[in-house]
């Protein structure tokens, strides 16, 4: 009986034990499949970074026997990157001009080395991104910088584009960085952009008259006639003629009123000058000849037999040559005090300029090297010459948007005026990256290094039991032959060739948008193999923003992206866009008037790139399928087959005052418009406005008229006769904010 007790307990045991096994072995081939289609530790499909040449027509060879691969050391938990500066506005450009490329840097702040990679949403082209420093195998606490190119001969409107970099392996873009582009592009048009009277106050006895001066700011060929008026007077006889003249009657009662200029070509642009009037009996007008020449003060409203003193203060590179009333010498003094007046005296100081400063750049830092800026004497001359890196070509000098010569040497002759001069350089070579989606399924020739505009021509193979199903340039198909040519490569692309099982079970995912205003990447109907991951990308045009996603009908609210994880069957989603809300008007005066003025004329309809194999390696998006479908409200997803799909909420675009940034302070340390208005904030600005001042575009001129000899300031004398000593106090003191951010930005101030 015990024998037979003991038998039964032993057979009990072995069929637990058997029933053990076989659960621990199901349990294991179902984690080892679910992290095999997640894109777990995959063998590293290595791209050469050797610079191939071209592939020419060769065999492909067959597939190596399976072998055992590295572990790829690719943890999702131990990579991220960011971009400090994710935000790129090139601002309002005219079309056909031609301006600096913008540099962005990609950092990789986790714990281990991934190969980056970035995918392009551009549905107009409207800009190239190329890697210009750095390594695509990104080392923890790295950076790689790319540069973006805009395109400017395009129709007038309004562009944005946006790139998301992450690691080739991250096909659920676990971490990822985005950079999102913008610029309008206006017609070639002439514009009137500021209207400014001088002076700005003035103090008058009744029945006298003052001449008034208006001075008007545009582009391409604008009309500089302003026509004038006056409000606010009393007397009908207080008028002003169309030069300016202003005629204030003997009876006018009134205390002050305004001058009016308002531009001939755009009458939103206006400026206007208060007139104050004093029981005086003459006026002591005083001006400066040149008007950039340096400032001069006094003067003004006396009583018959007074008098008034007058002083003068020369800017940087220009000298003080003497008062002059018509053509007559009054005084060499910078003060002089001007006694027993018994009538209007217009006083003028007149300024000789000694140099003019020619400053440089080059449109892209890495791009080549051209002569420094410097200061030449008034009248002279200098020799440019500009020299192109390794990789690039040189284009050409232009100013003011225009090429003014394509030799690589240009000459300046009778300098009569500050210049500026940039060198344009292009890319010589693009770079075709290449990768194996699910990894390890198949192989590839063709990626490398190519001259641009040549042929470039990939081929594709699958490994034993996997087949290929196309290749993808930014999420979308571009072709599903396994030989795939590009006839004419233009910029860096990123092409990835897609494999699956053989006779894998597949499922239909459908997107699209229920209403104008944007893109969803990829667009159309898209199959993908059962246990794939898919993500979509919601990009919406300028003026716009993501409004809902809606998922199998369900309104999940505004994100940016979506990714279908571990797909078991089919899905639909679609996108709507609603319209910005309009800004708020601005308070009046003369610089929202002349903000008004650049955007009451309404923008041209973007032109969409027409979408095909060759525009889709330069981020153009195919034409959106629209769906006709309400957008229910807002619902939260349910269940286990959204259990593991991730998404990234929406954020608004930001909105931009369509600075263009080209030269500067600002431009030569990469710094964006955001950066370097939080620094002026934090008052931390201080050794670049240093730098400005070394490189002449903020110019400080000390002058003390009291003292026995003149205190001027230049870049000399402040390293050998210092007349500025307490440099910090003084900017604080001296400039505004806007002031400090103009000159930055490579606007000349001179105080």
């Amino acid at each position: 009986m015990k024998e037979s007790l003991q038998n039964v307990f032993i057979r009990i045991c072995a069929v637990l034990l058997i029933a053990c096994v076989v659960v621990s072995s199901i349990t294991a081939v179902q984690i080892i499949r679910v992290y095999a289609e997640e894109g777990g530790d995959y063998p590293e499909n290595t791209i050469e970074e050797t610079v191939p040449e071209p592939v020419t027509e060769q065999e492909v060879t067959e597939p190596e026997p399976e072998r055992q691969q590295e572990e790829q050391s690719d943890p999702f938990d131990n990579y991220d990157l960011t971009c400090y500066t994710p935000n790129v506005d090139f601002g309002s450009v005219y079309q056909g001009t031609s301006i600096s490329d913008k540099q962005i840097g990609i950092v990789n702040i986790g714990l281990t080395t991934i190969p980056l990679t970035w995918e392009e949403f551009d549905e107009s082209t409207a800009f190239d991104v190329a890697l210009v420093k750095g390594e695509r195998d990104l080392e923890p606490g790295a950076t790689t910088t790319f540069s973006i190119k805009p395109n400017t001969n395009l129709p007038a409107g309004k562009y944005t584009a946006k790139y998301q970099f992450f690691s080739l392996n991250d096909y659920r873009r676990h971490h990822r960085a985005e950079v999102l582009v913008t610029m309008t592009i206006k017609a070639n048009e002439p514009y009137v952009s500021s209207v400014d009277i001088t002076p700005g106050s003035v103090s008058l006895p009744t029945g006298k008259s003052y001449k008034f001066q208006a001075a008007v700011s545009g582009g391409n060929g604008y009309n500089e006639a302003v026509v004038w008026s006056i409000a606010g007077q009393q007397s009908t006889g207080t008028t002003i003629n169309g030069d300016g003249l202003l005629q204030i009657s003997s009876d006018e009662t009134s205390g002050s009123f305004a001058v009016i200029a308002t531009s001939v070509q755009d009458s939103s642009v206006t400026d206007s000058a208060i007139v104050t009037i004093s029981a005086v009996d003459h006026y002591v007008y005083v001006g400066a000849n040149p008007s950039e020449g340096g400032a001069v003060a006094g003067g003004g409203a006396v009583k018959d037999g007074g008098s008034c003193t007058i002083s003068a203060s020369p800017n940087n590179n220009f000298n003080f040559e003497g008062w002059y009333e018509g053509k007559a010498l009054i005084s060499n003094a910078r003060q002089v005090t001007i006694s027993n007046i018994k009538e209007d005296r217009n006083i003028e100081a007149v300024f000789s300029r000694n140099t003019c400063y020619v400053r440089t750049s080059v449109n892209i830092g890495d791009g080549g090297t051209i002569t420094d800026s410097a200061s030449v004497p008034y009248g002279g001359k200098i020799t440019l010459t500009a020299k192109a890196k390794a990789n690039y070509s040189f284009e050409g000098f232009v100013e003011n948007g225009k090429t003014i010569s394509k030799a690589s040497s240009l000459e300046l002759n009778n300098i009569t005026s500050d210049r500026n001069i940039q060198a344009v350089f292009s890319r010589d070579k693009c770079n075709v990256n290449v990768s194996v989606y699910p990894q390890d399924t198949g192989k590839y020739e063709g990626a490398g290094t190519y001259n641009k505009g040549t042929k470039v021509e990939l081929r594709a193979q699958a490994y034993d039991g996997y087949e290929f199903t196309g290749w993808t340039i930014n999420s979308q198909v571009v072709s599903r032959d396994a030989k795939y040519t590009i006839n004419e490569i233009k910029s860096d692309i990123n092409v990835v060739a897609n494999f699956k099982k053989k006779n894998a079970t597949t499922y239909k995912l459908v997107s699209g948008i229920t209403n104008a205003g944007g893109s969803i990447i990829p667009s159309g109907d898209y199959l993908v193999p059962e246990g794939a991951s898919l993500t979509y990308n919601m990009v919406p045009q300028a003026d716009y923003n993501i409004s809902a996603v809606i998922i199998d009908g369900k309104n999940i609210g505004a994100v940016s992206s979506y990714t279908f994880n571990n797909i078991r069957g089919g899905h639909t989603i679609t996108v709507s866009f609603e319209k910005k809300p309009a800004p708020a008007p601005q308070p009046s005066s003369k610089n929202s008037q002349t903000a008004k003025s650049a955007t009451t004329k309404k923008a041209e309809p973007v032109q969409k790139t027409e979408y095909n194999e060759k525009t889709a390696a330069e981020g153009a998006v195919p034409e959106q399928q629209i769906i006709d479908a309400e957008v229910p409200k807002q619902d939260s997803l349910e269940g286990e087959e959204y259990d593991e799909d991730v998404y990234t909420p929406a954020d608004e675009s930001p909105t931009t005052d369509g600075t263009i940034v080209t030269t500067g302070v600002m431009a030569k340390h990469n710094l964006d418009e955001e950066t370097v208005k939080r620094l002026i904030r934090d008052d931390a600005v201080y050794p670049m406005l240093r730098e400005a001042f070394e490189d002449g575009t903020l110019q400080i001129t000390i002058n003390n008229s009291y003292a026995e000899n003149p205190q001027e300031t230049s870049e000399e004398l402040y390293y050998s006769k210092p007349t500025l000593l307490n440099f910090e106090r003084v900017v604080a003191e001296t400039l505004s904010d806007d002031e400090k951010f103009a000159v930055l930005t490579g606007t000349p101030i001179s105080f």
